[in-house]
């Protein structure tokens, strides 16, 4: 499946027109540890390898053009061991966490974060708290293939509006969590085209 999501900086005002009508499905609290190699390759090309509650997942860039000029985020999520082994090229004997060591990768942020998750009108939204005080909301919908991304664009974009959102570019939890705590990093990912 490919996630294709938009985030939004979202007033108690705008949190209030958005859920009018949605249906609560969850709250959970997830812990996210980032891993790259020390030379960052994987984040600068707009992939991401997190830890997530002890599971591991890859979510790999999804579009045609530059990262800067995409409207929303559109990515292929890995899931499962052996899907992240091939698309990382790790072989060998043993558990993901121990080739991902071998191969030199390694945790560089943490973040913990309070979801509560709705559904409205197809689409999935999230109300996301990170523990540096950092909030922030996503609009996402799930599709096949890439022959329907930019539908999916279309229709997520449509929502927003309908809703009232602003649709200026809002960091995502992990560029702001680097902004604020490497702001090494997050300059040469902001470089590299990230918004």
């Amino acid at each position: 499946m490919i996630e294709v999501e938009k985030k939004f900086a979202m007033s108690e005002e705008d949190a209030r027109r958005v859920l009018d009508g949605a249906t609560f499905v969850k709250e959970v609290v997830m812990v996210d540890s980032y891993y790259d190699l020390p030379d960052r390759r994987l984040s600068l090309r707009d992939s991401w390898l997190r830890d997530r509650n002890g599971r591991f997942e890859l979510k790999v860039a999804s579009y045609a053009g530059e990262w800067k000029d995409q409207v929303v985020n559109q990515y292929k999520e890995l899931e499962t061991d052996e899907e992240i082994s091939k698309a990382l090229g790790l072989a060998g004997p043993g558990s993901l966490r121990d080739a991902l060591k071998t191969a030199g990768y390694a945790p560089f942020s943490t973040i913990k974060t309070t979801r509560r998750k709705y559904i409205k009108d197809g689409f999935t939204i999230d109300m996301d708290v990170m523990d540096f005080g950092y909030t922030i909301s996503e609009i996402e919908l799930m599709v096949s293939d890439e022959s329907q991304m930019q539908e999916a664009v279309n229709k997520i974009m449509a929502f927003a509006k309908s809703h009232g959102l602003s649709t200026a570019p809002v960091f995502g939890k992990l560029l702001e969590f680097l902004r604020l705590h490497d702001k090494d990093f997050f300059d040469k990912l902001v470089a590299a085209g990230a918004h």
